[in-house]
């Protein structure tokens, strides 16, 4: 990997607006330095401390799939979204898989989303609001969306 890397991965959103819950593309960027292991997280326009943990875990678990010292690089995330405050624990999955492509040098489709929580093990995991992801996802002309396996 290159002293320093940027890439990018698109995301579906969910924000509240007059009591009607409503979907939305998102974007995260990631950048890697040299570093020691840091974590930084820039939310336009806010977050909630569960997408902070969420973004931690989900750096964890990529550097432990792409089995590497993640100890000598600094992470640099930067999530875009038209929603008031970025929540929720559903960007995991698509940070892991943007942080596991850029640490093993990988193209990300950059015509999907990528809906999903990361647990332990490495396991994406459902998420709440699928149908609004999934609607926001047409309307923004978003073709292919990766969902959780187990998302019933």
């Amino acid at each position: 990997m290159a002293v320093t890397s940027t890439g990018h991965i698109k995301l579906l959103a969910v924000f509240q607006e007059d009591e009607v819950f409503k979907g939305s593309p998102a974007d995260v960027e990631l950048e890697i330095k040299d570093g020691t292991g840091r974590v930084f997280l820039e939310t336009i326009p806010l977050s909630k401390v569960d997408t902070q943990i969420s973004t931690r875990f989900a750096k964890e678990m990529a550097c432990k799939f792409a089995d590497v010292d993640c100890s000598r690089y600094d992470f640099f995330y930067t999530i875009k979204s038209p929603a008031g405050i970025v929540g929720g624990p559903s960007a995991g999955g698509a940070i892991s898989a943007l942080t596991v492509a850029m640490l093993k040098d990988l193209e990300v489709d950059q015509e999907a989303a990528f809906t999903g929580t990361i647990n332990s093990g490495e396991l994406i995991g459902p998420v709440g609001s699928l149908k609004e992801k999934l609607v926001a996802a047409k309307e923004s002309g978003i073709k292919t969306v990766l969902i959780p396996a187990v998302q019933s």
